[in-house]
């Protein structure tokens, strides 16, 4: 019974020795030394490379470098360098002009092909342009001809505030400054209350329009001034019958002698939903031309008119170029801030 087991157990070791010394197993017969790994290796080296073409991978370029053909060319585009010029020649547009211009035409001007948002074309003094030129080998080569030179220049949104009428303007505003120069009227304003003293002649009396708008110059010197100014009002007053008696007339007469240079036209109406049986309509428009001269001194925010009962507040305003000027009431006369532009 030893013996059959010995036996038996000697010929399984045997086949088993057989087995390892064969260089491939019968089973697979792929060439492939690693048995069970089956990685397509037939070398014993196992480099990854079953056919030994030098070409791991199989994709066509053995030594990896991007380049399969070994061209010089990796993408095939007929451009080895990528500069975008194929042959080489210089012409990457190949348009026979050779090498391109990189900088602007001198002789393109802005006056006639623009300029980007946010400029504006200016003329250069003394400057000096061609008329055309011509790009040779990357240079250009201008006419000696010398036309005006333009160039775009950044545009400047800086623009000085004209400044403002101011309605309430007085004593705490009269910061004073050099009035010399010459001087265009270009507002009228006040805050005296045009309403309220109709109002003191009668209760009820409504102003429904007063517009007043001024023109004129002003010319100071550092001695003497020359002023001449045109106030024009266009007003529109609404007298009741309490205050009117239906005598329009009277109320003509009132407001001219009251605003000197004004001219005012009254009607009756009444009659239906707002104005009442005997109210006036009145439209008020006028001229008023003022004209003067003389010397003068400046002290302390004051200009101080020789040989005139009137005295007048003022302020010079750099950053706006204006000038504000206001006559300085004695007797609680209305006046009005004149707003002055310097030419």
């Amino acid at each position: 019974m030893v013996g059959k087991r010995f036996f038996i157990f000697l010929v399984i070791a045997l086949f088993a020795v057989a087995g390892c010394g064969d260089s491939e197993t019968a089973t697979e017969g792929d060439g492939d030394s690693h048995v069970g790994d089956g990685d397509g290796d037939a070398a014993s080296d196992g480099d990854g490379d079953p056919d030994g073409d030098g070409d791991p991978d199989g994709d066509g370029d053995p030594d990896g470098d991007g380049d399969p053909d070994g061209d010089g060319d990796p993408d095939g585009d007929g451009d080895p360098d990528g500069d975008g010029d194929p042959d080489g020649d210089g012409d990457p547009d190949g348009d026979g002009d050779g090498e391109q211009c990189t900088d602007e035409d001198p002789s393109l001007q802005c006056d006639t092909e623009g300029c980007d948002d946010g400029f504006e074309c200016v003329e250069v003094a003394d400057g000096c342009a061609p008329s055309s030129c011509e790009c040779v080998d990357g240079a250009w080569d201008c006419t000696d001809d010398c036309e005006t030179e333009f160039i775009c220049e950044e545009e400047d949104d800086s623009s000085t505030d004209p400044g403002q009428c101011q309605e309430d303007f007085g004593e705490a505003d009269a910061c004073g400054g050099n009035p010399v120069g010459s001087w265009s009227f270009e507002e009228v304003c006040t805050d005296y209350d045009i309403a309220a003293a109709f109002s003191a002649i009668c209760t009820g009396i409504e102003v429904e329009k007063m517009d007043i708008t001024g023109t004129g110059t002003l010319v100071i010197t550092d001695a003497n001034f020359a002023r001449n100014t045109e106030l024009d009002i266009d007003g529109e007053i609404l007298v009741p019958a309490q205050c009117s008696f239906g005598d329009c007339d009277g109320v003509e007469t009132t407001i001219e002698s009251t605003f000197n240079g004004v001219e005012a036209t009254c009607v009756v109406v009444g009659g239906g939903p707002g104005p009442q049986p005997g109210d006036c309509d009145c439209d008020v428009v006028g001229t008023i031309e003022e004209s003067s001269s003389g010397s003068y001194t400046t002290e302390d925010g004051v200009i101080e008119v020789d040989n005139h009962p009137t005295d007048y507040y003022y302020c010079v305003d750099e950053a706006s170029n204006s000038m504000s000027v206001r006559a300085i009431s004695t007797q609680g006369e209305p006046t009005f801030t004149e707003l002055y532009l310097e030419d």
